[in-house]
């Protein structure tokens, strides 16, 4: 796993085409799970690291919102082509900085339960359990996402049908 996240990185900068932040995002996650294996060979480190991994996305989340560059907008330029006059709105910056820590939030909440499970069932309850809790919370975070963010967008767009000042140069033209 390690090869291939760090062979696709450098293909892709050897080739000059932008890196992703969700391969930055995998980046971070597998280099610090790679140096814990490497370090301890217990079956509960093992488990654990992944759940390391998810806290560190966590703060560069959290930080991405700080540096006032939230990594969800980022995320979703990485899967939708938006114009970048509905980027740089102000509502959108705003609903990409509370979506970006609402996923700080949710990663967190993932990677604690996930690390109570490890240390206080047995290994089996965890594997059984976890993957079941994860996608369960994940899951309705996305939905809500979604939710939040096809509402931004409807709201954008009966804005702009409502005000002259916020259309295009060629629809204000067109009256």
């Amino acid at each position: 796993m390690l090869t291939w996240v760090y062979g696709n990185a450098a293909a892709r900068l050897l080739l000059r085409r932008a890196i992703s932040a969700t391969m930055i995002l995998a980046l971070l996650a597998i280099t610090a799970r790679s140096a814990l294996a490497w370090w301890s060979g217990s079956a509960i480190v093992y488990f654990l690291q992944p759940e390391l991994g998810t806290i560190c996305i966590s703060v560069a989340f959290v930080v991405s919102v700080w540096l006032r560059r939230p990594l969800v907008g980022k995320l979703i330029s990485d899967y939708i082509h938006l114009p970048t006059r509905l980027i740089r709105h102000a509502r959108m910056q705003r609903c990409f900085a509370r979506l970006t820590l609402l996923w700080a939030v949710i990663l967190l909440l993932n990677a604690g339960m996930s690390i109570w499970l490890l240390l206080s069932q047995t290994i089996e309850i965890y594997l059984l359990v976890r993957p079941l809790a994860v996608a369960g919370t994940c899951g309705l975070a996305f939905l809500g996402s979604v939710w939040i963010f096809l509402r931004l967008l409807r709201h954008i767009a009966h804005q702009s049908s409502q005000s002259p000042a916020l259309k295009s140069p060629a629809a204000a033209g067109a009256h």
